[in-house]
């Protein structure tokens, strides 16, 4: 496997056609069985493309989802040189693609499928909508201030895991480093990204300790992420003689309306 996830070794008795009414053995299959290409997918599903032109889909074998690293090294190509004679700019030429957008995060370059971006972003899709500056044919540039490149990726590895319609797209996020997992959500939200807003939540909330919980809760209010805001009170309730009662009163103090709510919280219970 090389640095991609293509597969060079191919399974090429995988995926046999059944056999012909005359053949009892199965494995023989028509000529037209068989595995043309492996690739293992950033979500760590494993690709088959089939000599047929078929397309088959191989989760729960144990592959690993990419790591951070790796999803940087596929989504943000290296750039090129200038082409002869430019002057400026410095545009690669995959940036000349028509329906590709080339979207700068941090000092990372992602160029990305319009219809990716505008399926997988409600924030991507009004910005690219008709009318909003962009030519339907060009390749513009958006530049995502202040955002995480390797956040990005991970969310970028989502769009386009859910635009294929793969079912383990979420494992892109819910595998991503636990320091990524905050930043991921942030600008998931951001982005509008529902779907991965939830997937971000559920781990999120999973990862909640009565020693981070109010941290957590605080980081929560802060980004406007109500759903895991409520998971947490809930969760701070339930453990409530294990809280910090320093960390109480400097949340108190941060967090007055998160405060007030935990406390009616708390009366209720």
């Amino acid at each position: 496997m090389d640095a991609g996830g293509a597969v060079t070794t191919l399974l090429r008795g995988c995926f046999l056609g059944p056999p012909d009414d005359d053949d009892d053995d199965y494995f023989r299959g028509p000529p037209s069985a068989g595995t043309q290409q492996l690739t293992l997918l950033p979500n760590g599903e494993l690709g088959a493309a089939l000599l047929d032109c078929s397309l088959a889909l191989i989760s729960g074998g144990g592959f690993a989802p990419a790591s951070t690293d790796r999803l940087l090294s596929l989504l943000t190509p290296p750039t090129t040189a200038q082409g002869a004679g430019g002057s400026g700019g410095g545009c690669s030429n995959t940036a000349t693609v028509s329906g590709v957008v080339t979207v700068r995060v941090g000092g990372g370059a992602f160029e990305v499928h319009r219809s990716v971006l505008a399926a997988g972003s409600e924030y991507f899709a009004r910005l690219l909508a008709p009318g909003r500056g962009f030519e339907e044919t060009g390749a513009p540039e958006v530049a995502l201030q202040d955002a995480d490149p390797a956040a990005f990726a991970h969310l970028l590895s989502y769009m386009y895991g859910s635009s294929f319609g793969l079912l383990g797209a979420a494992a892109a996020l819910v595998e991503a480093p636990p320091e990524l997992l905050r930043p991921t959500a942030a600008l998931a939200g951001r982005l509008l990204m529902g779907g991965a807003v939830a997937a971000l939540t559920e781990r999120l909330a999973a990862a909640a300790t009565p020693a981070s919980v109010l941290s957590d809760l605080a980081w929560a209010d802060a980004h406007g992420m109500t759903d895991l805001a409520g998971r947490l009170r809930a969760f701070a309730v339930r453990k409530r003689k294990a809280l910090d009662s320093n960390s109480v009163e400097e949340f108190v103090e941060q967090c007055p309306q998160q405060a007030a709510k935990l406390l009616r919280a708390f009366a209720r219970d």
